[in-house]
């Protein structure tokens, strides 16, 4: 059973791939048939074999022998592997599916990012709805309502998280710009305090923060790399390394509460 659902990921992860991609050079979603960016030509059936047209084709398209972007096979292989980690880790099945919906939302955003170093609103809330639907108790919307017991759950973790960005960030953009007080400046994008807020919501406060941590540590050296090419204001996406850490601690917990 694990096999099939290791190889539904995988043509989840060719679908999110091929989505990201029209998204971000501007192709109608679902219009037009799956061709190759670089000759234009239509891509043949078994073109499009998750996985194994990549290794057949030998990362090259198969007309213009134009190479395959990486990160496409490195998506479907994500995707088959958490779709599995979910299976295993799920304790029912609408667990599982919004389980899956969450991860394949998150690897989407991740690899938008990684173009573009911005994601659409819409695809962030939701993400957000998703990991409402996983985190949340009902308990919580009585605690809320009359402030009794309103201890740790979703909806407090997400707010302290949103709020904890949001300070981080302004924080941050006061030190970055203290020299150009005279300057009209962007501000920086909100999108990581949406991500964040929903998947500290999930994990907690423990672990929320550790994640914020993690990806810290995971995104710093790629700053530093990026300074030593010569930009003076490197920009990084984020959103990959909050994902990865989400996934690390999200399942090593759910690993270690099967072990308990």
């Amino acid at each position: 059973m694990i096999v099939l659902i290791g190889i539904f990921g995988l043509c989840i992860g060719s679908f999110l791939a091929a989505l990201a991609q029209r998204f971000c050079f501007q192709i109608p979603l679902f219009k037009a048939r799956s061709f190759c960016l670089a000759c234009k030509n239509d891509l043949k059936l078994y073109h499009l074999i998750p996985l194994f047209s990549f290794v057949f084709l030998k990362g090259k398209c198969g007309f213009c022998g134009a190479k395959i972007p990486y990160e496409l096979l490195i998506m479907e292989c994500l995707s088959a592997l958490l779709f599995a980690l979910a299976f295993v880790f799920s304790s029912n099945l609408s667990e599982f599916l919004v389980l899956i919906l969450l991860l394949s939302v998150l690897l989407l955003l991740s690899l938008i990012d990684f173009y573009l170093l911005s994601v659409p609103e819409f695809l962030l809330w939701l993400a957000f709805m998703c990991a409402f639907l996983l985190g949340f108790k009902s308990e919580e919307l009585f605690n809320l309502v009359f402030f009794d017991h309103f201890g740790q759950g979703f909806l407090l973790c997400a707010l302290v998280f949103a709020g904890f960005m949001f300070l981080l960030k302004s924080f941050v953009s006061l030190v970055i710009n203290f020299k150009k007080q005279n300057e009209v400046l962007e501000s920086m994008g909100e999108a990581d305090v949406l991500i964040v807020a929903a998947l500290g919501g999930i994990l907690g406060f423990k672990l929320g923060f550790l994640m914020i941590f993690l990806a810290a540590c995971l995104a710093l050296p790629f700053l530093l790399i990026l300074k030593l090419k010569g930009q003076q204001e490197p920009k990084l996406a984020m959103m990959p390394f909050f994902s990865f850490a989400f996934v690390c601690i999200f399942f090593m917990e759910k690993y270690y509460e099967t072990r308990l």
